[in-house]
């Protein structure tokens, strides 16, 4: 039987939780229809999990006591991905699908070649914590501020990749270490002055095979090997 799993705050006393966030009671009561005695799972985000059995189910709160406490390991590598703004649709799917993944941070980035510049980013956040709960993750992934390339190979953290079929194969990689950022280009793909730039700046340029990917694919294929890399 399947037991649901919510990010959110709530209150600890003694060995009893407290949920107040009207909206997730509403989902429990109302449209789950979870009944007390029944398990849930509450995460903080990051890392941190609590097991609970339901022993009040009110309009105004809902109150259960501990069954167990756990916190989750990390992802084998903390992973940033930087990727160039696509239709609404696609940075939708890569924000639902890389959360799964495990990344630490998705950052918007405009480019020469990015067509569309906006984004619903409420919605978006929307999407990645409902992703989180969806996939039994526990560590939430920040949705960061739109930026454009330069800055982005200029401000982001570890070891920079920009993906490319140009590239070095994903697979010729020994090793790469705990934090990497990683950057994916928009439909059109990158120009010849950005694939430069990133050389000029010392990103490595690494290919994940020899099939032209659409970005989203390419995102989502890159990330997830990234944090997967033993």
């Amino acid at each position: 039987m399947k037991v649901h799993r919510f990010l959110t705050e709530y209150k600890e006393i003694g060995n009893n939780v407290f949920i107040e966030n009207t909206d997730l009671i509403h989902q429990i009561k109302n449209v789950l229809k979870l009944r007390m005695g029944e398990k849930i799972i509450l995460t903080d985000g990051v890392g941190k999990n609590i097991h609970i059995t339901l022993t009040e189910i009110s309009k105004d709160s809902i109150v259960g006591s501990v069954v167990e406490r756990v916190i989750s390991e990390k992802p084998s590598h903390k992973v940033h991905l930087y990727l160039s703004i696509l239709k609404k649709e696609n940075f939708e799917l890569v924000a639902q699908k890389v959360t799964e993944v495990g990344v630490a941070s998705i950052n918007p980035i405009e480019s020469d070649r990015t067509v569309k510049t906006g984004l619903k980013e409420e919605r978006l956040k929307t999407i990645i914590k409902e992703a989180l709960e969806q996939s039994g993750g526990s560590y939430l992934p920040t949705l960061e501020e739109k930026t454009n390339l330069t800055e982005a190979l200029k401000n982001s953290p570890g070891e920079k990749y920009l993906l490319d079929m140009t590239g070095i194969p994903f697979d010729d990689l020994e090793e790469i270490p705990e934090e990497v950022s990683i950057f994916v280009g928009p439909e059109g793909g990158w120009t010849e002055n950005e694939i430069q730039t990133a050389k000029d700046t010392g990103v490595q340029i690494v290919s994940t095979g020899n099939s032209t990917l659409r970005a989203e694919t390419a995102a989502i294929i890159s990330s997830f090997l990234f944090v997967n890399k033993k």
